[in-house]
């Protein structure tokens, strides 16, 4: 946890000291932001097909809470007044909180964004905005031996605040809520015998906040 906190620290560093500031209005810029990530809790439903057994299934339904985790996000675009437009990579982590199985979430997304900047102040503007793109889900479940990943279309909206502290530099606070649409994963794993699980999952929905 100290390494990830050290790694989220120096990648707001990073961004203060190079990016260049949304509130510009006009032109190209960058951006990176680190912060937490909370999944909402995720129906599922699964079935276990045992190797070499006819007929065989075992079913399941239930959900998974997952706990607090970590997220980096970066992006670049271009600013035209109080519009922007741009394309968002990021990556989040998680881990259920599953006292019969170990359980990570990692997730990378792939988004292009729609923003606009309400100037409050001088040196304040409220962000509102929306995506869409698609989500690469990789689930791990380590004490059966699954391990699989698929795309889903995902789509977000986004709201923040940015702090002009320079002409060409911000510090930006900002909000996504991210929605995966129905990610289903299939593959081998051990389960009291050899075989292949199949887990469907409902919508999942996740809660952002980055600092950059």
């Amino acid at each position: 946890m100290k390494t990830k906190l050290t790694l989220m620290s120096a990648a707001a560093a990073i961004t203060l000291l190079c990016a260049p500031a949304v509130q510009a209005g006009e032109g190209w810029y960058l951006s990176l932001e680190g912060g937490g990530n909370w999944v909402d809790d995720a129906s599922f439903s699964s079935d276990f097909d045992a190797a070499g057994v006819i007929n065989d299934h075992s079913t399941a339904n239930g959900s998974l809470p997952f706990d607090t985790g970590w997220a980096v996000l970066a992006s670049t675009g271009y600013g035209m007044g109080g519009w922007r437009v741009e394309v968002e990579g990021g990556f989040r982590h998680n881990d259920a909180d599953n006292a019969t199985s170990s359980i990570e979430l990692d997730e990378w997304s792939a988004m292009m964004n729609v923003l606009y900047d309400i100037k409050l102040t001088r040196s304040f503007a409220l962000t509102l905005g929306a995506g869409a793109g698609g989500d690469y889900a990789h689930l791990k479940m380590n004490d059966i031996g699954f391990d699989e990943g698929e795309w889903n279309f995902a789509y977000q909206g986004i709201a923040g605040l940015s702090i002009a502290l320079s002409k060409r530099l911000d510090m930006v606070i900002n909000y996504h809520y991210l929605r995966v649409t129905s990610p289903e994963f299939s593959g081998p794993a051990t389960d009291v015998a050899p075989g292949t699980l199949l887990l469907g999952l409902d919508d999942v929905s996740k809660h952002t906040a980055t600092l950059g």
